[in-house]
């Protein structure tokens, strides 16, 4: 979401746990001469800013929060770093997106297990093989995700001092996910 919305002429400062994540979007903005400030840190982590108009929380973000302090810390990050008024654009992801499944074309397989751990802890494995030069090359991955319930992402959002504007979901079918966008309430 970056890059389209730095295209549109909007500041856009990306954050990311992951350093080679941002290393590959700096990459990409340099090559479009686009200005795109990142910043390595998890969501619930603060950091210097300007107050934002907006800030985007897509993509399945929700799912690496694995207790209900890091949703409370992510939220109240967020509301930190929005103005007055500013708003927040999210998903849930449901529950039907937690399934193992696979896919193989001549010269990539990936295979991904979804393995429930307890009610909402589920462990994420997957195992990507690239066909790179005539020679097959394995990356894999495992790590924690969590469902969240609609009605716990929206009590730690009334926390935090958000309040939900509008249900989203009708312009992203097929996503897997329920859509939100919250307003930072006014402070009194």
């Amino acid at each position: 979401m970056a890059l389209p919305l730095a295209k549109a002429g909007y500041s856009v400062v990306a954050i990311d746990p992951c350093a080679e994540m941002l290393a590959v979007l700096s990459s990409k903005a340099d090559n479009e001469r686009l200005a795109i400030q990142t910043v390595c840190c998890r969501m619930q982590d603060e950091f210097q800013s300007p107050p934002f108009d907006l800030s985007l929380c897509v993509f399945t973000v929700l799912l690496y929060l694995l207790d209900e302090a890091a949703l409370d810390a992510s939220f109240q990050t967020a509301a930190a770093m929005l103005r007055p008024g500013g708003r927040l654009l999210l998903d849930i992801p449901s529950r039907q997106i937690f399934h193992s499944y696979n896919r193989t074309t001549p010269d990539f397989v990936r295979d991904v297990r979804v393995i429930q751990e307890t009610e909402v802890l589920f462990r994420y494995e997957e195992t990507i093989r690239v066909l790179e030069d005539n020679r097959w090359v394995n990356h894999s991955d495992s790590f924690q995700i969590r469902h969240w319930e609609q009605a716990q992402v929206f009590r730690s959002l009334e926390r935090a001092g958000f309040e939900i504007e509008k249900d989203l979901t009708s312009l992203f079918i097929g996503t897997g996910s329920q859509y939100f966008l919250a307003a930072r309430v006014l402070s009194a």
